[in-house]
């Protein structure tokens, strides 16, 4: 019970552009995403499978 999962895939989606990682032996990820050059509110979109199991969030992200 909340062991971390390693080697799951994890992708982020952000400005139209996806891309993909795998979870390290902690079920820690990273990803570099950049930053819009225009200020305003957006959405990065962070998702992944598990055994069946789909987790979707969405996390809001403001440029000023």
């Amino acid at each position: 019970e909340n062991e971390p999962i390693s080697n799951v895939e994890v992708t982020v989606n952000f400005g139209g552009v996806a891309d993909s990682t795998y979870t390290d032996e902690y079920g820690d990820f990273s990803i570099k995403i950049r930053a819009p050059t225009v200020e305003g509110n957006y959405i990065a979109r962070v998702s992944s499978t598990y055994e069946g199991f789909e987790a979707v969030v969405d996390i809001p992200i403001v440029v000023r």
